[in-house]
């Protein structure tokens, strides 16, 4: 593996022939303004005629420009042949699914009707288990171990699915078998991140761990941090909850309430967008009568202190940050995330 300076991996040999870099095959990715923009991956098909098989992909907002052709290599010159595929995929999200759309304009198998819908429905993780066809139709089934490794696969089509590219935490798999996060990338058969956090030590001494080691309650869309999951319908009770302790007066009461409903229904909850002041005073009151009434002296101390300290901020943030970190907040005194701090600081720039 290849790293630049700013921790982003550049290139990667997928098959070493013989410690030969010009004659492995490999894979090397390029970035803009921290985004990865394009891949490229170069396989030796004729090692006798130096002719190499490339596929790359450019990377837009919403759009995959995709190409497959071959090129001869002699010394430093290139030689490209004529493009045999060019594949543009439309990408958008619908509630729980992703739909993309794949247009061929050149080399469209002949097996695949051109502007294919297919609808990437995902599991509770945010993993993409099923993949559907316009109609309905299963084109691809996959199950994952709670790290990200495969635990089913079928298809109803080899060609077909040779086309799914959006597989854990609906991100895309390289042919490195890394998932590509934003921040970092992930290998799912070491468990582990393939750089250190971002954020040093702020989420614990080991800085390569998944999610807290906790990839059932936690997800993490950018390989920045671990967050929690929420339904619409756990957002909806916890606004029930907080208007009847509102009338009632006995927050403690419903503290508990709140802990034994989300204790009992994250493991199969999703990401949900939150209104943010009401929730934002629900997990407030629910963080404060925690640190009074059930938490040992020791814990409640570094509770209040978190809370003060998440207040204090999320009143300069913006919505969006508030949001997030209340919850964060709320996973430390839930005992879900240890430890944890509501803010991060990475290079001035406040971040949840």
């Amino acid at each position: 593996m290849r790293w630049d300076n700013s921790n982003h991996l550049q290139a990667v040999i997928l098959l070493d022939r013989k410690g030969d870099i010009q004659q492995s095959d490999r894979e090397i990715y390029q970035y803009s303004a921290g985004t990865r923009v394009r891949k490229q991956t170069r396989r030796l098909t004729k090692a006798e005629d130096n002719l190499w098989t490339v596929d790359e992909v450019r990377y837009l907002p919403g759009l995959e420009l995709r190409r497959h052709w071959q090129e001869t290599v002699s010394g430093d010159t290139i030689t490209p042949h004529a493009a045999t595929e060019a594949l543009h995929v439309i990408t958008t999200q619908a509630g729980r699914a992703s739909i993309r759309v794949l247009h061929w304009e050149l080399g469209k198998p002949a097996s695949i009707n051109n502007d294919q819908v297919r609808w990437s429905v995902d599991d509770s993780s945010g993993a993409a288990s099923l993949e559907l066809d316009a109609q309905g139709q299963i084109i691809s089934h996959e199950e994952y171990y709670p790290f990200g490794g495969t635990a089913v696969w079928a298809a109803r089509s080899e060609l077909e699915a040779s086309y799914r590219v959006i597989r854990y935490s609906g991100k895309e798999r390289d042919g490195t078998g890394l998932y590509y996060y934003g921040y970092r990338y992930y290998a799912p058969w070491l468990c582990r991140w393939t750089a250190a956090d971002p954020g040093q030590e702020i989420d614990g001494l080991n800085l390569y761990r998944m999610v807290r080691n906790n990839p059932v309650t936690l997800t993490d869309v950018d390989g920045l941090m671990p967050k929690l999951m929420l339904t619409k319908e756990e957002i909806a009770e916890f606004e029930h909850l907080y208007e009847s302790a509102l009338k009632s007066g006995k927050y403690e009461k419903h503290s508990l309430a709140m802990k034994r409903f989300i204790l009992t229904n994250h493991s199969r909850a999703s990401t949900y967008p939150l209104k943010t002041e009401t929730s934002i005073n629900i997990l407030f009151h629910v963080i404060y009568e925690q640190s009074k009434y059930m938490s040992p002296p020791d814990f409640s101390q570094d509770a209040l202190r978190a809370h003060k300290e998440a207040k204090a901020k999320a009143a300069q943030a913006t919505a969006e940050n508030a949001k997030k970190a209340i919850l964060y907040v709320w996973a430390a005194q839930s005992h879900l995330i240890q430890n944890a701090s509501p803010y991060r600081e990475i290079e001035g720039k406040q971040t949840c």
